[in-house]
């Protein structure tokens, strides 16, 4: 075959079972690779290694993955043991591993998350000495331990916690296979503001995030929100959030949110909320002389305090840049002067 005008050095390469020949870009030579993925097929077949294998592929690609001899045995054996390693039996395992490092001598108050970083800490340790490659991926553990731990291997691992099936553990797989939990907030997330106008519904959304997160706890005031049994605020979601119905003044305030068990890390929400301009007094009709003073009033509330503005005949008008017009306090509109003819004067409040 022919790739960009050159003949593809692939052709003429056989790399054996398990692997695939390509083209390094940056070489443009032919090298061989562990195949990336096998096709699906249901052929079972049983490995030198005591592993169930889908079909034939499957055990050379493995071979390839752990850098060691792996081929087909006929055992009966092998297909017994198959469904030996239980969930239940894999969770002892996974415990006997954590009793096996060495511990920290507890002093002072325990808490839940003091607990976890410790469990972390022995987690770490345990994944550097299994790491004999030092590339900080696990692929053959069976170097380090016993062939059979209860009836499960320390392959099992990578059975039941290699999630993107790649043939080895990163330590992010590695946490989550023995419940370690990582929980972050961004910086610029740790206060966030929100402006809601009255009336209208708020969500409000935790932002740490986490493999194996807790579930979320919200507090207002000091005051656990979860478990009151509020009209306004009664729905959490399945991702934390905190629903708020028919926002009112009195929603107005902090809130925080953090992971139960974890409440070092937390979030402050800063609820605002806006109600509209009400207008409770209004400009009177009046009849004038010319050059004689009117005084006209005007007054809304609201939240934030509203800006008054004033009209004449729909125009804006500004009593600053006029000698006939002045503003007085938030409400009075004075010294309206030499109209040549009738006007018409209104006002209007903004909160922008």
């Amino acid at each position: 075959s022919v790739q960009g005008g050159a003949f593809d050095p692939c052709r003429r390469t056989y790399c054996g079972r398990g692997r695939q020949c390509v083209l390094m870009a940056e070489t443009g030579r032919a090298e061989c690779v562990c195949q990336e993925k096998c096709r699906p097929s249901f052929v079972p077949v049983c490995g030198s290694d005591g592993r169930f294998y889908e079909n034939h592929c499957e055990v050379y690609r493995t071979a390839c993955l752990e850098r060691r001899r792996i081929y087909v045995v006929h055992s009966k054996e092998c297909f017994f043991k198959v469904n030996a390693c239980t969930m239940s039996e894999y969770n002892k395992l996974k415990n006997m591993l954590l009793d096996m490092q060495p511990k920290v001598l507890k002093t002072g108050e325990q808490s839940q998350q003091r607990d976890m970083e410790e469990k972390r800490a022995l987690v770490d340790t345990m994944f550097k000495y299994l790491d004999v490659n030092k590339d900080s991926r696990l692929i053959s553990m069976k170097e380090h331990l016993e062939d059979s731990l209860l009836e499960c291997t320390m392959q099992d691992l990578l059975r039941y916690d290699d999630y993107n099936n790649d043939g080895h553990l990163s330590l992010h797989e590695f946490y989550t296979a023995f419940q370690v939990v990582q929980l972050s907030l961004a910086e610029d997330q740790r206060i966030s503001v929100s402006t809601v106008t009255v009336g209208l519904s708020a969500v409000l959304t935790c932002a740490i995030q986490g493999t194996l997160r807790p579930p979320i706890i919200w507090k207002r005031n000091g005051i656990i929100l979860n478990f009151l049994d509020l009209e306004d605020i009664n729905d959490f979601g399945d991702d934390g959030s905190l629903y708020i119905t028919k926002v009112t003044t009195i929603h107005m305030g902090n809130y925080s949110c953090h992971a139960y068990g974890y409440e070092d890390l937390y979030q402050t929400h800063v609820l605002q909320v806006n109600v509209p301009p009400v207008i409770l007094v209004y400009p009177e009709t009046q009849a004038q002389e010319p050059g004689v003073s009117a005084s006209l009033h005007c007054h809304a509330d609201g939240i934030p305090n509203p800006k008054l503005l004033w009209l004449k005949n729909g125009m804006d008008l500004q009593p600053r840049s006029s000698k006939q017009l002045s503003l007085i306090g938030e409400e009075h509109f004075t010294n309206v002067k030499s109209f040549a003819s009738t006007s018409v004067m209104s006002c209007y409040f903004t909160t922008q």
